[in-house]
C-alpha cells in the first residue's frame, strides 16, 4: 500500500510542485501530467515546466528620505 501511495505522489510530483509554487499554469500542468505523465518525456516536460523561471515579484513602496553623506 505504501508503494502505491509513493508511486502516485511521484507521478503527480510536477503538479504538486506547481501548486506549491503557485505557478500561473498549474491547472495546465496538472492536465498535461494526468494525460501524458505515463510517458517519461511527458513527465519530464511537466517537471521542467513546473520548475520554470516563474517568480512572484512583490514591489514594496519606499516612503522615506535619502540622506546624503
Amino acid at each position: 500500500m505504501f508503494t502505491l501511495l509513493f508511486l502516485f505522489l511521484l507521478y503527480f510530483l510536477p503538479a504538486i510542485i506547481a501548486a506549491q509554487r503557485d505557478h500561473p499554469s498549474r491547472t495546465s500542468i496538472l492536465i498535461v501530467n494526468t494525460f501524458f505523465g505515463f510517458t517519461v518525456i511527458g513527465w519530464v516536460i511537466c517537471l521542467i515546466w513546473s520548475l520554470s523561471g516563474y517568480r512572484q515579484v512583490e514591489y514594496v513602496p519606499y516612503c522615506g528620505y535619502v540622506a546624503r553623506r
